[in-house]
């Protein structure tokens, strides 16, 4: 990560800057509510890489059991954006979404791509 790391992510803050991002305890806090594996595919993946900028971005597939119970399964669009810093590339921004159905109702979306075929 860059040293002024920014990602906005699926759970509360909207933002968070760089010790949030690279604080190893937080993310320990997120896997410790899991109850066993958690897996994350990506799909359509694109990549665009410049000189000294670069992004990627897909949809990702997100299943597993919390602690509670639950079982998660979403689908959540994901974006990163790197820079070269002395010839090294580094993450300077994430931003995961989930959509959310704008018909008043404001639940978000979490199946996947009917109408894509994805």
């Amino acid at each position: 990560y860059t040293s002024d790391v920014v990602a906005y992510d699926l759970a509360p803050p909207l933002a968070l800057e760089s010790r949030g991002v690279t604080d190893p305890a937080a993310l320990e806090q997120w896997f410790s509510t899991w109850d066993g594996p958690i897996s994350s595919v990506g799909k359509d993946m694109h990549i665009r890489a410049g000189d000294d900028v670069a992004y990627a971005f897909a949809l990702r597939h997100m299943t597993g059991r919390k602690n509670s119970g639950d079982i998660v399964d979403l689908w959540f669009r994901a974006t990163a954006t790197m820079v070269k810093e002395n010839g090294d590339w580094k993450i300077t921004h994430i931003h995961n979404s989930v959509p959310f159905a704008m018909d008043g109702i404001e639940k978000a979306e979490l199946t996947c791509c009917h109408e894509s075929g994805l």
